[in-house]
């Protein structure tokens, strides 16, 4: 933390949130690979659920978490929606056979789905 990259980051996805009218965010469990120390406790603070399936590198940046601690309402498996806008963003990270993509989804939230 502390450096312009941290800034433009955070200044950056709050505004993103507000201008998209963004209010409900849920995030499904995070892939943190190696986990700063820093990264550790925002997220046994916030109880956010975490896996890795590699300790070779660092994937949730304690900036992001931050971000989405602050920002998630609700961590756990996406809730039924009616799929609106997406989003993508890949990193420059090569993992061998695992892609390093984040994606972002906005809807509307759905009481109901079918499996037609």
């Amino acid at each position: 933390l502390g450096r312009i990259d941290t800034l433009v980051d955070v200044v950056g996805c709050v505004w993103g949130f507000w201008r998209l009218g963004i209010q409900n965010v849920s995030a499904s469990a995070l892939n943190t690979g190696r986990i700063a120390p820093a990264t550790s406790q925002l997220l046994s603070r916030a109880k956010v659920p975490v896996f890795s399936d590699t300790s070779a590198h660092e994937l949730a940046t304690t900036t992001g978490v931050a971000i989405l601690t602050h920002m998630v309402r609700r961590f756990g498996p996406m809730p039924p929606f009616v799929l609106m806008k997406s989003g993508y963003g890949a990193g420059t990270l090569k993992r061998n056979g695992k892609p390093n993509v984040l994606a972002i989804y906005q809807g509307k939230a759905s009481r109901s789905h079918s499996s037609k």
